[in-house]
């Protein structure tokens, strides 16, 4: 029988291998990793943020996953990650990661907890019932959001809608290739989040390209015509961190 009851343990891993899999910046927190730390009284994210290398070889991890694991919850915080993503991670009722982009994209991460469904249902494609239910999911995890927001994770903000364009990033107004398989998100999401930044996607490297995003196996025919046109190169790292930084 399927437990509906948050409390119980199957909920929570649930909730906790959500958080980990939308993230989706940082490896070793699969079903089995998890339900051994709930097991082990870490049944929260508060709980398991909170965790150091020995904590995780209390629980019965050998000294190699731990490290791993230690090191993996730091990088989830470290490593750059859009805060739409970041927000959906939670599980919020009828709030997925394009809804949570659309919603970022009209008010700011830090002022959601303060809105009411009255805010939400005035933005195009929210009707009141999912409005009222993510209000209510958003009280729900409120003290949980608190806390995460305060460990200073790397996020890169979602533009409000009407900044477009006018983004204090320099990649605004950009001719930006994508190549090979991202660590940040699908090729995709990604693009659909340079477009909000103002960058001008381009399907191929041409004469007003002005830089090649590579992630892993990027194509090999792109860089080459990137190298013959003088097109900057740069890795999915250096690309986030210009938008983090506002740097070229």
């Amino acid at each position: 029988m399927k437990c509906h009851n948050p409390s119980c343990k199957a909920q929570i891993v649930k909730r906790i291998s959500h958080w980990f899999k939308t993230l989706g910046n940082a490896d070793w927190f699969g079903i089995k990793t998890i339900e051994k730390l709930v097991e082990s009284g870490y049944d929260s994210l508060e709980k398991i943020y909170g965790m150091n290398e020995s904590d995780f070889k209390s629980t019965g991890f050998g000294p190699v996953q731990a490290k791993n694991l230690a090191e993996a919850v730091d990088l989830t915080k470290n490593k750059a990650v859009e805060d739409w993503r970041f927000l959906a991670a939670f599980g919020v009722s009828d709030l997925g990661t394009g809804d949570s982009r659309k919603l970022l994209s009209h008010i700011k991460l830090e002022e959601l907890l303060e809105r009411k469904a009255e805010d939400i249902k005035k933005i195009h494609g929210f009707g009141e019932i999912t409005s009222r239910s993510i209000e209510r999911s958003i009280k729900q995890i409120k003290a949980t959001l608190i806390h995460m927001l305060s460990m200073n994770f790397n996020l890169v903000k979602t533009p409000l809608t009407g900044e477009t364009g006018k983004s204090a990033s320099s990649i605004a107004g950009k001719g930006i290739v994508f190549t090979g398989k991202m660590e940040s998100g699908s090729r995709e999401e990604i693009k659909d989040a340079a477009r909000r930044l103002g960058v001008k996607v381009q399907n191929s490297v041409g004469g007003k390209t002005d830089y090649l995003v590579c992630g892993e196996k990027g194509g090999a025919s792109k860089i080459n015509k990137a190298r013959e046109l003088g097109v900057r190169i740069i890795s999915e790292r250096e690309y986030l961190d210009i938008i983090v930084g506002g740097g070229d």
